[in-house]
Parts: C-alpha cells; structure tokens; sequence
C-alpha cells in the first residue's frame, strides 16, 4: 500500500528578527518626551472641558456669572505676585543693611559706683552706600548721670545725637561721660542705635554694650556715741551720733562728690546740731560739703546731735523710732536736689518710752462736793482730812513693773480710805510711813486715791504744810529701758481745787 500522508519538515534553525534602526530609537524618545509634556496638557484641558460642562456652560443659570469672577480673581493674584517680585528684587543685599559696623567700649573696664564713667560708641561705615540724616539713639542706663556728650547737638531729651550725613568709608565715635550711682550688684546697659537714610529705605543697626558693677566704692556705718546696745533715744537730752563712710574692693578709690548728707524722719520734731561750721543743718537733715574723698579706706565722716523735742504733744499709737539714712550727693541740681547720690543703709533709733505721774490734793471733788473733813483753812491742832490722787500715765510705748511710792511727813496719818482704777490698791507700810502703789503692767493710764488725816502744828502756822512727800515711779518700758520720774511734794495749798484755793496756810 502507497502510504498517502504528507511529509513536513521544519527547519529548527532560529530566524532572527530585522534590528531596528537608531533613528528610530531617537524617534520613539522623543515621543515618550512629547507625552510626557502633552498628557498634562490633555488632563488640564479635559478637566477645563469638565468643569466649564458643570459651572459655565449656557444651561446653567449663572454659567457666565461664574467665568467672569474667577477670571478678575486669577487676573488679581497674578497681578499681586508680581508687585511681589518688583518689590523684593528692590531688598538691599545683606552685605549693604550691616554695612555700617557699631561697637562699645567702657572705662574703666571695671564699672564701680561713684566714679565718673565713659561710654565710647564706635561707628564705621564699611558699604557703598550714603547715608542722610543720620542720627544716633541712646538708651542710656538708669543709674547713669550724662554730664557730657560728644559730639553735639545733643537732645537730652529724646537722648540722640544727630550726625548729618554718613559717606562710604566715614567713621567716628560717641563719646558719653557721666557719673553711676548703681547699687551694689546692679548691671548697666547702655544701647545704641543708628539710624539714617539711604537710596532706597531707611537703614536701622542697633549694637548694645553691657558694663558689670563689681561693688559700690563707699559703705557707710553708722552708730551712736556713748549709748547702749538698746540704740534708744530720750525725748529732751541730746545724743551724738558718728557717721563713717569708707572704701570697698581690693584698691581705693576716689569720689567726685559734692556733700555727705544725713536724712532724719521720725514723727517727734528734733533739733540737729553740729559742731562742724561748714556743715549746713536743715529741718531734718544735715549736710557737710567736701571737695573729694581720695583713697577712703576707713574715714570718720562726721558727728552731730540729735535731741527729741520734750515739749511734743505725744498722741497714741504714734511712731516711736528715727531713722538717719547716710547718703553722699554725687551731683544737685541748682536748688540743691541731688539728682545722683550713694545711698547707705538706715540706721534706726527707737525712743524710750516714759512715765508721766502726777500727785494731787483736795478737800473738795472736781464738781464741788466735799469729801474733806475737818477745818478749812486748816487749823494748829486740829485735824483735816484730804483726799490725794495719784495718776500715773506712760507715754509712747507701754510700761511694765510700775511702781509709785511716797513718804508721809510727820503730823500726817494714813487714814486707810482708797479707791483706785486697777484693782490693786495703794498699802502703807507703818514702819517706813511709805506708801506704796504697785501697777505692774501700765498700758495707757491708771489712777488711785487714798485719804490722809493732817494735824498741824505750831511750827506750820502761817505757812502750807506737807501732806505727801515726793513721789516717785519706776518701771521699764517694752524695749527694757528704766523708767524714773519723780512728781513734786503735795501740800495744803490745793492749787487745782477752787473751792478750797487760798484756804491752805495753816491758821492758829
């Protein structure tokens, strides 16, 4: 049998495909670029398509309303951008704004209170641009006193100095000379700033310098000459008081001062006296004037007296201390104010309290009444009872321990009648013919009175006889002062009773 299938063949060897050629490399990147560039293109435009679809075509109500605002709004924001760019290509470069350089320097290197400072500002203009108008601003520290600055004009109110005009390349320096009153620890700042005008805007460069006081030159001490550690005052005797000032640090120093001064306050007037004849004394203060204090290592500045009115009408509840405060006056104005001084710690002084007593007699009360018995005028022979009144009173501070005592004369007994404001009452002790009146505590005021019997004699006739000797208190006020005051002796002639007034000589 003939086999009638067909015989394929295939031929395994591989066919390779026709390499393309460069152009067509090139040709193809370039296409992808042009996409790359288009497709946005494409997308921007068909977003338009849609949204003018939704918001602008004619079949909207207010399509047209709605394409005409967001063209003026895209209109403005590109017209603001460029305002924007016009303006900021006008900013000066950072070189010509810090062009003009600024710098401090102080002497003494070290600040101390008292001496005279100088502040030199430096300028120096290092750009390429002029400046017009140029004026420099101070802030000058608190406790500085300007007496002088270079170069003028200088407004001392609004504190600067105008420069005129500032020339590429000019340099020059302010110069400020003045005198600090700074407290110990205080630090001065003193700042500066330039401004002026130049082609296209004002410039501004401000520099600041900073100063450390070490310590103030001069400490004062103050202390009473001859008075306890108690530092009290009496009213009525005078007390001298020393005024050292010296020297700080690790050198001495010098001052250009013009007077040392001691301020006094208190609320009971003073007198102030000094045996210094240049020193000049005022209602409540004294100063001595010096010319300079060189190298003050530990100098006595000065001495005064201060006496306490006696006559002041005391009130309660009063202030009962002094205070002296020491200052040195670095400068005053014409009417003698200073406007620059050192000032030094307060010494403060308290015044001792006082007790006030008082013995009085009658033979009748204050409204008339009698409560003596017995003869008026007073009679030899014959007894005559008075009531004698002890009021007892401590002024300015309150009193403790206080005791009144007095001695009855010969021909007077104690009749044993009292009444008295405290709750204790006055005794009488037999063997000393004392009588005794023990307060202890005396806030304001406290009285008593007792009844005595008096029998003259021959030997009174014509003449006021002794119904209580002197009478003394005694106690210590709270700051633990003695307290002593003594009230004259009480006799027959009853000075404050008018009824009985000019019946007190003893008649026969």
């Amino acid at each position: 049998m003939t086999d009638d299938r067909a015989i394929i063949r295939v031929d395994a060897t591989p066919v390779r495909e026709p390499q393309r050629p460069a152009s067509s490399m090139v040709a193809k990147t370039v296409s992808i670029c042009v996409n790359c560039v288009v497709a946005p293109g494409r997308v921007a435009a068909r977003m338009a398509r849609r949204r003018h679809e939704r918001h602008y075509h004619p079949r909207h109500r207010f399509g047209r309303y709605h394409l005409a605002v967001d063209i003026g709004l895209a209109v403005a924001i590109a017209a603001l951008l460029g305002v924007n760019g016009y303006f900021f290509s006008r900013i000066p470069s950072n070189a010509r704004t810090t062009a003009v350089q600024l710098s401090w320097r102080v002497a003494p290197a070290t600040v101390r209170s008292g001496e005279a400072i100088t502040f030199t500002l430096a300028f120096r203009h290092d750009g390429d641009e002029a400046f017009e108008d140029v004026t420099v601003a101070l802030r000058l520290p608190e406790h500085v006193l300007v007496r002088s600055v270079a170069p003028t004009p200088y407004d001392d109110v609004t504190h600067t100095v105008r420069l005129g005009t500032l020339a590429p390349g000019a340099s020059g320096q302010v110069i400020v000379r003045g005198i600090t009153d700074a407290p110990d620890g205080e630090t001065l700042r003193i700042e500066g700033t330039l401004h002026g005008t130049g082609m296209t805007r004002s410039e501004r460069v401000v520099a600041s310098g900073t100063a450390d006081v070490r310590g103030a030159t001069v400490a004062f001490e103050m202390s009473p000459v001859g008075i306890g550690q108690t530092h009290v005052l009496r009213r009525g005797l005078p007390q001298e008081i020393t005024v050292w000032y010296r020297g700080v640090g690790d050198d001495p120093t010098s001052l250009d001062a013009q007077a040392l001064r001691v301020l006094v306050s208190g609320s009971i007037p003073v007198e102030l006296t000094t045996h210094s004849r240049e020193a000049v004394v005022r209602r409540n203060e004294i100063r001595w004037p010096f010319e300079r204090l060189r190298s003050a290592r530990h100098v006595v500045g000065a001495t005064f007296a201060i006496t306490p009115t006696a006559d002041h009408v005391l009130v309660p509840g009063q202030p009962t201390s002094y205070r002296f405060t020491p200052e040195i006056i670095l400068a005053a104005d014409a009417e003698g104010v200073p406007t620059a001084r050192l000032v030094g710690s307060p010494l403060i002084l308290e015044v001792a309290g006082e007790l006030s007593v008082a013995a009085i007699a009658r033979y009748f009360t204050v409204e008339g009444d009698q409560m003596g018995r017995g003869p008026l005028p007073p009679r030899i022979g014959h007894t005559t009872t008075y009531w004698v009144t002890w009021d007892a009173q401590a002024l300015l501070r309150n009193a403790d321990q206080v005791v009144v005592r007095a001695v009855l004369p010969t021909g007077v007994e104690w009749t044993g009648r009292v009444t008295e404001t405290t709750g204790v009452e006055p005794t009488f002790d037999t063997g000393s013919r004392t009588v005794t009146w023990t307060i202890g505590a005396l806030g304001r005021s406290a009285s008593a009175s007792f009844e005595l019997a008096a029998t003259p004699t021959a030997s009174h006739a014509g003449s006021f006889m002794t119904l209580l000797e002197q009478t003394t208190a005694r106690g210590v006020d709270d700051l633990g002062t003695a307290l002593t005051v003594i009230a004259p002796a009480v006799t027959t002639e009853l000075v404050l009773d008018q009824r009985a007034h000019g019946k007190g000589k003893v008649m026969r």
